[in-house]
């Protein structure tokens, strides 16, 4: 023992000497490692990242100086948004010299409820749609007349052509895009980007706490004004902020309860130091131990493992309680040897129970348990190694509430009513529960978002610009396959809307070169009539070029005028490109899924219905990990104490497992996966109390009180999740409290075998 003290001493010092040598040692503030990164069953992932990562950084703003436009609140609100870091860039209003024409040509066809032309394909050579791109040619929606070289046929960019079509509200005024609601209000559009992600919590905590401070300000300026802003930022600093928030209450609460009642139950300060080391030794080699094998820690790791607190403590106060009753008649080594058995029993139970959570698809999760299992076995190693000679002058009495645990053990002892109504009472009360009994594995169900966000959400009735993430992906090695594979996709899109699996789609306005041809022909022609009719100056053909230049794709995502096409377009370094197909209405997921399947270079994505689908299968194997477990706790209770006593011993097991199924009903709460992890929690938890109370080494008295201490630990630290605002952590402590308690209260169970009446002499 002496030389295990020594050798443990050495490690933990080589773990802390090992942290310096780290390189990049961070704590990780990215939120999207909640979510699965595998299975996802991409055909192209790296397109699929280029899509999404600029989509991410996108913000919208819409500003509202009242019921009389004003151009001037937007401006200010303009600046003071180029004076943050934070942004990249800003776009408010269009630098145009011909604003007439512009709001005549392309706006008035709005007004009139006509729908633009959506595809560059002249069909028929049809001359009205000849006509209106030839409005575009003169233009001057491009920055200057070398835009138009590269887009010959349209220039029309899609925002513009999306909120013309979905608004009848929308004009265009000093060069500003305005939209007004039913409320008679002005809006004014402004579009920006981050410079960093959505998801990187410090520098999102500092932009909109920013943007916050000069939101108030510029109300303060302008009182009648209103600023509606949009975008993944948002929701990612809620998400942050709630996570620090918990990190916060959390914390303290837990080590304020738990540190009393340590101090109540031992009277000692030594006692607490001892607890307090064996969880903050526990915590070191796991945060140390998880920073080499992940290279980072995620910072909601810190927030769900703060059950390990109560968890961990467990081993501290089994030994230290055998100290207090027993000091008397055993040295600490004695002491030791006596519950050493138990302990690692205890251990290996809910280390296993942890291990199982680690088939999951989230690496968040996985290096959650990780961390909580290389804790719990630092906190173990610990009170072997070091309680036995830290634990010199720890009060030894009698054990604290003695009257209280001896009419509880006799009730149990005398009671057949006790020993058969409890636990038929706890079955009656969880079949109430399991009657309305549900499962959900909607993404998302697992979050209700706060008001300050939902009422932000006002933008979208505005603009008709919905968030759903659903499209198709065309890709290929190159421009011409992809243009290739997406028309022989559109009549497959075409009858997908007449069969009603979608209500509408969205393609980008350009076509293959070989559909170029005949169309800028046509185009030329007109021309050539339009130059001779109005007298222009200068050679019109020349200028444009349009018999020889055909558009390359790469060439019109790049130009400026065409800057809002890019986030339905990508091109990676190895030539490969891909086209997104915005969709709406969508009434037959699996429809299109199968319909994508059909055709090679076609991929459907849905990524609320792949979430689902993962959550599900995920749900399904640990519902199957679960039952496992229990066979084989089952199998070896039997194996030990026989058939008739281990099967009763087991039934704490499953009632805490019913019963917490049934409180998460009572409580309006639905099963998914992270309730059925604490599911999982709870089988390794409380067949600990089943264990410890079956050792025969273990005077009852001193046992009922080692596993009561145990429980009000575990409850008083897990209890505060109840409290988080997050539905996913409130329903994973409601699981857990009330699974332990039962089995906790059910755990006396093990201490009577079958025919047999049981007479006990306390000898304390």
């Amino acid at each position: 023992m002496h030389w295990g003290a020594v050798i443990w001493l050495l490690i933990c010092l080589l773990l802390i000497a090992l942290l310096a040598l780290l390189p990049n040692v961070r704590f990780s503030d990215n939120i999207l490692t909640w979510l699965p990164q595998k299975n996802l069953n991409h055909s192209s992932p790296s397109l699929n990242n280029d899509f999404i990562q600029p989509d991410e950084r996108q913000l919208l703003w819409l500003i509202s100086p009242g019921k009389q436009p004003d151009s001037s609140v937007a401006e200010h609100w303009l600046a003071l948004l180029r004076l943050e870091p934070g942004i990249s860039f800003v776009k408010g209003p269009i630098d145009t010299q011909r604003q007439k024409q512009l709001e005549g040509s392309i706006l008035s066809h709005c007004r009139k409820d006509e729908q633009l032309p959506r595809e560059p394909v002249l069909q028929n050579h049809n001359n009205a749609h000849a006509q209106w791109i030839f409005s575009q040619i003169y233009d001057v929606l491009s920055d200057n007349h070398k835009n138009s070289l590269i887009d010959p046929l349209i220039l029309m960019p899609n925002t513009w052509q999306k909120l013309a079509q979905n608004t009848s509200q929308l004009c265009l005024q000093n060069g500003w895009i305005i939209i007004q609601d039913y409320q008679g209000q002005y809006w004014y559009l402004i579009y920006g980007e981050l410079i960093d992600s959505s998801f990187n919590m410090h520098s999102i905590d500092q932009l909109v706490t920013n943007l916050e401070t000069k939101a108030k300000q510029f109300t303060a300026d302008y009182p009648q004004a209103q600023v509606l802003s949009r975008g993944t930022m948002l929701y990612s600093d809620y998400k942050s902020q709630q996570i620090k928030e918990d990190i916060f209450t959390f914390g303290i609460i837990a080590v304020l309860a738990m540190g009393s009642l340590i101090l109540v139950v031992f009277r000692s300060f030594r006692s607490l130091l001892l607890c307090f080391l064996s969880i903050g030794i526990g915590a070191l080699v796991a945060s140390i131990t998880t920073l080499f094998v992940f290279g980072e820690l995620y910072l909601i790791t810190l927030v769900m493992n703060i059950s390990i607190i109560g968890l961990s403590v467990d081993y501290s106060l089994y030994y230290l309680t055998e100290r207090m009753v027993y000091g008397h008649q055993a040295d600490p080594w004695q002491s030791l040897r006596k519950i050493q058995a138990t302990l690692l029993l205890v251990l290996i139970t809910t280390v296993t129970a942890y291990i199982i959570m680690m088939f999951t698809p989230f690496p968040e999760i996985c290096q959650m348990i990780f961390f909580a299992t290389v804790g719990f076995i630092g906190s173990y190693l610990t009170v072997v190694f070091w309680f036995p000679w830290l634990c010199r002058g720890i009060p030894v009495r009698a054990v604290p509430a003695k009257t209280f645990i001896l009419l509880w053990f006799r009730a149990w002892q005398r009671y057949k009513m006790l020993r058969i109504g409890l636990p038929l009472f706890v079955g009656v009360v969880s079949l109430l529960g399991l009657a309305m009994f549900k499962i959900n594995d909607d993404v998302s169900s697992l979050q209700v978002l706060p008001s300050v966000i939902l009422s932000q959400e006002t933008i979208i009735s505005l603009t008709s610009n919905k968030s759903d993430q659903k499209w198709f992906m065309i890709y290929g090695d190159n421009s011409k396959e992809t243009f290739k594979r997406l028309k022989a996709f559109i009549m497959k899109l075409n009858i997908a809307k007449k069969r009603g699996w979608l209500t509408n789609y969205h393609l980008i306005p350009f076509d293959s070169e070989q559909n170029q041809y005949s169309d800028t022909a046509f185009v030329r022609n007109l021309t050539i009539t339009e130059d001779q009719a109005n007298h222009r100056t200068g050679n019109v053909l020349e200028k444009l070029k349009m018999a020889l230049m055909l558009s390359q794709i790469e060439q019109y995502a790049e130009n400026s005028v065409n800057e809002s096409w890019r986030l339905i377009w990508t091109t990676l370094a190895d030539g490969r490109n891909g086209i997104l197909i915005p969709v709406d209405g969508v009434n037959n997921s699996a429809a299109l899924s199968a319909l994508a399947e059909a055709l090679p270079g076609v991929e459907w994505i849905d990524s609320k219905a792949v979430f689902n689908e993962i959550f599900t299968l995920y749900r399904m194997i640990i519902t199957g990990l679960l039952f496992a477990a229990l066979g084989v706790i089952a199998a070896c209770m039997i194996a030990k104490l026989g058939l008739c006593h281990g099967v009763i011993s087991l039934l704490p097991s499953i009632l805490s497992l019913v019963s917490s199924l049934a409180m998460l009903a009572f409580t309006g709460h639905c099963l998914n996966i992270f309730s059925l992890l604490a599911l999982v929690l709870v089988l390794g938890i409380g067949v600990n109390y089943t264990f410890f109370l079956s050792n025969a080494k273990n005077e009852p008295l001193s046992a009922l009180f080692t596993i009561t201490l145990a429980m009000m630990t575990t409850i008083f630290t897990l209890s505060v999740l109840i409290f988080s605002n997050s539905l996913t952590i409130s329903s994973f402590g409601i699981v857990l409290c009330s699974g332990i308690f039962v089995a906790y209260l059910l755990s006396p169970m093990v201490m009577f075998k079958c025919k047999e009446k049981i007479t006990i002499k306390f000898s304390i």
